[in-house]
This record gives structure tokens, C-alpha cells and sequence, in this order.
């Protein structure tokens, strides 16, 4: 029997294990594939290698860029950090007029 006095442990998943994350509603995907894949090509880098940099699979690169899914922040920031590109020049956010 649980003891509900004690704090549950919240389930966790690893990188390997997790979905991408789907796109917020109006980040331009698109956009992001593009940068990545000429950031990867302006250093020469096939995808198998960035894949293997960054700990991932080549499949997921791939995906990434075609737009096919979203990485997550952790996938955003370890492609920036072997891309060697600041994070938010790799992927920037929309700018939204202040009403």
C-alpha cells in the first residue's frame, strides 16, 4: 500500500525514448529546417555526422530537416552547440506586433 504522505516520483523519459515535440502554432518550421540544413552544409557536415555529434540518429536529422517533425529544446541546443551557431540565430521565434 502507497503511503500518501510521501511525494510520488514523477515518470520520466530519456532523449532516446521521447517524441519530438509538436511546433507551437506558429513558429515557421519550415524556416527552422532551412537554417539547420545550410548551418550542417556551410561546415561540411553530412547528416550522419551531425547525427553522431549530437547524439541522435541520421533519420532524425533528416526529419528535422524536411520539417517533418520539431526538435525538442535539448535536440535545439545540442545542434546549435555542434552547429557552433548561437541557439537563437538557429532557431529564432516570430516577432509579433505589440498592440
Amino acid at each position: 500500500m502507497s503511503d500518501p504522505t510521501r511525494p510520488r516520483r514523477r515518470a520520466t523519459t530519456s532523449d532516446a525514448g521521447a517524441s519530438p515535440s509538436p511546433a507551437p502554432p506558429d513558429v515557421p518550421l519550415d524556416h527552422w529546417a532551412a537554417l539547420i540544413r545550410e548551418a550542417r552544409r556551410s561546415r561540411r557536415l553530412s547528416q550522419a555526422a551531425l547525427a553522431e555529434a549530437a547524439g541522435v540518429t541520421q533519420q532524425t536529422i533528416s526529419k528535422v530537416e524536411t520539417a517533418d517533425i520539431c526538435p525538442h529544446d535539448r535536440l535545439k541546443l545540442r545542434l546549435a552547440t555542434v552547429l557552433d551557431v548561437p541557439p537563437a540565430e538557429l532557431f529564432p521565434w516570430p516577432t509579433r506586433p505589440v498592440s
